[in-house]
């Protein structure tokens, strides 16, 4: 409040100063213009103006042109009572002594040096607060480098295993439908075998039983006895 107050009257002070001349020279402009204006006289009985009149009336226009612009130039006479500048300047001498007198001043400048202080501490803080957070994201950006780092060298080495898996199980598939193969073969050549032989066998037993036949029928009954004594007698060695 008292530093808006410090500040507010020097100001208007200044104002009011600078309007007071400015308003006497715009004074002093319009005096002359108004000073200057010419009389006319005219007869309205016979609408004639006579030359002597208006000789006349020029004359006295001017003399009371001429005195009225010397009574305005001793209005506007220079009077040090009048003089804004100097009383406004004197004011504010006065406003500062008495701010002076009543410790008002140091105050304000003790409230100025603590809001300088305040400020710079301020200022102070918002510096180490800057530089924590420059190495804080100096921090965070090393992390995240090496973040990426880690992420290409999984990447690759996401790459490798999976080049490497699909090799293996290729090489597996491979093996598994060799060995696959080579027991599909050997199944049917098992397969096979045993359908020739099933089948020999079945030829056999059907030329044995065939030939029997034959046999049976070209074979006489002293034949018989015959072989089977013959056989008997093997039999017995």
């Amino acid at each position: 409040m008292i530093r808006r107050l410090l500040i507010t009257v020097p100001a208007l002070l200044c104002v009011f100063a600078l309007a007071q001349p400015v308003r006497a020279a715009d004074e002093a402009h319009a005096a002359p213009e108004h000073a200057a204006a010419p009389a006319e006289l005219t007869v309205h009985g016979d609408h004639v103006s006579t030359a002597e009149g208006e000789h006349a009336q020029g004359d006295a226009h001017h003399g009371d042109g001429g005195h009225a612009a010397t009574g305005q130039h001793d209005e506007h006479a220079y009077s040090i009572w009048g003089d804004l500048s100097l009383w406004s300047f004197v004011a504010f001498i006065g406003f500062c002594v008495v701010i002076q007198k009543l410790g008002l001043w140091d105050l304000l400048l003790s409230s100025m040096a603590d809001r300088e202080k305040a400020e710079w501490a301020t200022l102070d803080e918002a510096d180490k607060l800057l530089t924590q957070a420059e190495g804080t994201l100096r921090k965070f950006r090393g992390q995240f480098e090496a973040l990426d780092d880690m992420a290409r060298e999984a990447v690759a080495e996401g790459h490798r295993d999976a080049d490497y898996t699909r090799t293996d199980l290729l090489q597996r598939a491979d093996k598994e439908a060799a060995a696959a193969v080579a027991r599909a073969s050997f199944e049917i050549e098992r397969v096979k075998d045993q359908t020739l032989s099933s089948l020999f066998a079945t030829l056999a037993d059907r030329v044995v039983v065939a030939t029997e036949g034959v046999l049976k029928s070209r074979i006489q009954a002293e034949d018989e006895d015959r072989l089977i004594d013959a056989t008997l007698s093997e039999l017995s060695r």
